[in-house]
């Protein structure tokens, strides 16, 4: 940790660590989530859902990635296409990172999905 605070000045910021993340270590699942919420921080939702995306492709049962895009679509009235990735998520809950939490977060998109119309079995 202290030689990577000491490196970290070589990005411009934290967004270009992640990118930098992502390009060097493909298949670790945390860039590609920290990247896209980076990104969705900076008002470019699109290219982070894309990131997102990405990190599926490399890990498909990634519970953080998978989350994000439900949420993403929910949040983005894209109803239709929530599915697959709120199934995802909900199996891939991690037990010991607050599951509760995350199943009632999980149970909401449900939620709005169905009063829109979308029924998630």
């Amino acid at each position: 940790a202290v030689r990577l605070y000491y490196f970290l000045s070589a990005y411009k910021d934290i967004v270009e660590y992640w990118k930098s993340n992502t390009e060097n270590f493909p298949d670790v699942a945390m860039g590609y989530n920290q990247y896209g919420l980076g990104l969705v921080n900076y008002g470019n939702s699109g290219t982070g859902f894309d990131i997102w995306v990405r990190g599926v492709q490399e890990r498909p049962h990634d519970f953080r990635l998978n989350y994000n895009l439900a949420n993403f679509l929910v949040t983005f009235r894209q109803f239709d296409k929530v599915a697959p990735f709120l199934k995802k998520a909900e199996e891939s809950i991690e037990p010991k990172q607050n599951p509760q939490f995350w199943k009632e977060n999980l149970q909401k998109m449900r939620q709005a999905c169905a009063e829109n119309g979308v029924l998630i079995d």
